[in-house]
């Protein structure tokens, strides 16, 4: 968890600056993220589930 915790503050940080231009977050908000953040990092019932992403190539047929 602490890995993961790390993981999700650290892009929430790198996003922050656009977030607060944008209104989307405030500096309160974002400061009780990285609280809450930094206590689940230690808590044996706290878990964090990344997105999934999914990727596919596809190849256009030679023409004939």
């Amino acid at each position: 968890m602490r890995q993961s915790a790390a993981m999700g503050a650290a892009v929430y940080r790198s996003l922050l600056p656009l977030a607060l231009k944008f209104g989307i977050t405030t500096e309160e908000c974002s400061q009780h993220f990285f609280q809450m953040a930094s206590e689940a990092q230690d808590d044996e019932n706290s878990y964090v589930l990344w997105p999934l992403i999914i990727s596919v190539w596809k190849r256009k047929p030679d023409s004939e």
